[in-house]
């Protein structure tokens, strides 16, 4: 219940912080848990990064770190917002973790549960930059251009 209520006065305090439709000035990317002031404008954790002249992957700790050391390389942005995800799950559960195994199966599969939600926004955003791709190359090439690109599924060969 606690940590119901830190996540919504985060998520409050981001929201006077980072205005509703703040994007980052280099790339674009819109999630607020992952931009940063950068002068007058907005960047994003991993252009803000770049700029610094720091990766823009970080390990990630799959479950909270005192459950598991086991880390992944991923995404600066991506690593922020699950990062903060993972501040959700009840501490009593998290505590409980390490040596609990029905709290670690809860640990897991809102691990499991939150990429999956991150990773279905990424692809929503990929989805609709691979439309405008497409009317952009429809625009400047004509509707045949596709006709010169091998395609998507090749006839096996007999």
């Amino acid at each position: 219940m606690a940590e119901s209520l830190d996540t919504a006065i985060r998520e409050a305090a981001r929201k006077r912080r980072v205005s509703e439709n703040a994007r980052c000035a280099e790339c674009g990317f819109p999630d607020a848990k992952a931009l940063e002031p950068w002068g007058n404008t907005w960047r994003c954790y991993e252009c803000a990064n770049r700029a610094r002249g720091k990766s823009t992957t970080e390990a990630h700790h799959i479950v909270p770190a005192k459950s598991s050391s086991a880390t992944v390389n991923i995404p600066a942005n991506l690593h922020r917002i699950l990062s903060e995800q993972q501040i959700a799950i009840p501490e009593d559960i998290r505590v409980r973790a390490p040596k609990h195994a029905l709290a670690f199966v809860v640990v897991l599969l809102s691990a499991v549960r939150d990429f999956g939600l991150t990773v279905v926004q990424f692809l929503g955003a990929a989805i609709q930059w691979l439309l405008r791709l497409m009317a952009w190359l429809d625009e400047k090439l004509g509707k045949d251009w596709i006709k010169e690109l091998p395609p998507l599924f090749p006839q096996p060969e007999p």
